[in-house]
């Protein structure tokens, strides 16, 4: 399965970004445009999928705004919110401008980002901002594991998969909060792996599982198991992730730092692990 890298367009002009987003999809990019640059931050902050941004040289900074007002001060306004997003989340995000008016905009943005002429150079636009996102740390991990990611793409929301490229990034950190919450985002995502084992190879709706003698999952794992399903290793590193991310993840508020807690080795072991199961589960499905 290919990895479709999606991206904001601002432009003003409906029926350019219509026609635009239709092109992008033969290179592999999906499209999402809003017509000011307030929509489009607002759809950037809560939607970590899209991963770029197009900016038109001329456009409404807020709803409203008559387009015929907009400047050029315009893509300033955007490069001060996407710093912002820089700062505020600790996400970088590629951008480049598209615009009919070229020469406006070439000394100033030169060193900045590239600047591209619209209704000419969209293929040339198409490779920037592939490469660009080539580049982002999250893009090398998800093609790192790519066997994961693909299994991920097709059964996992986008924001179970970022959970996914968080703990995958943050594998150096020591601090005892990150731990737990490290943990805690395991359980959440072994838990969400088995009910799709569940629908997706038992045939059944996983919230209609007994949870009489054993959670849901744990339940899951031990019918897998019993039914030959599961090798005796993936079984013993499902239950290993469930026991610890409970004790040590879902339930620490029972801890303190002085208690030994698994360290960065123990929660990166679980996290491989976890990457295991993954794999083993896609085959399984298949």
């Amino acid at each position: 399965m290919s990895q479709k890298k999606h991206i904001i367009l601002i432009d003003d002009d409906k029926i350019y970004c219509r026609a635009l987003k239709k092109e992008a999809k033969k290179y592999h990019l999906i499209i999402e445009y809003y017509h000011n640059l307030e929509q489009g931050i607002e759809a950037l902050e809560n939607n970590s999928e899209l991963k770029a941004v197009i900016l038109d040289g001329y456009c409404p900074v807020s709803e409203g705004q008559d387009p015929k007002t907009a400047k050029s001060n315009f893509v300033f306004h955007a490069l001060h919110r996407l710093t912002d997003i820089e700062h505020i989340h600790n996400r970088f995000v590629p951008y480049c401008v598209n615009t009919l008016n070229i020469k406006d905009f070439e000394d100033d943005l030169d060193g900045i980002t590239q600047v591209f002429e619209k209704n000419k150079d969209h293929i040339k636009m198409f490779k920037f901002m592939t490469d660009k996102i080539e580049q982002l740390p999250e893009t090398q991990i998800k093609n790192q594991h790519k066997e994961v990611f693909d299994f991920f793409e097709e059964y996992f929301s986008p924001e179970d998969e970022q959970l996914l490229i968080d703990l995958l990034q943050e594998m150096q950190d020591v601090d005892f909060g990150v731990m737990v919450s490290k943990l805690t985002i395991l359980r959440r995502l072994e838990e969400r792996l088995f009910d799709i084992v569940a629908v997706n190879f038992l045939g059944e709706n996983p919230m209609r599982i007994s949870t009489r003698n054993m959670s849901r999952t744990k339940n899951i794992i031990v019918r897998l198991k019993n039914q030959r399903k599961m090798p005796l290793y993936l079984f013993d590193f499902a239950m290993d992730i469930y026991s610890l991310s409970s004790r040590y993840g879902v339930h620490s508020s029972f801890l303190t730092k002085r208690d030994f807690h698994p360290t960065k080795y123990t929660v990166n072991s679980l996290i491989f692990a976890f990457l295991e199961l993954c794999v083993w589960a896609n085959k399984l499905i298949d």
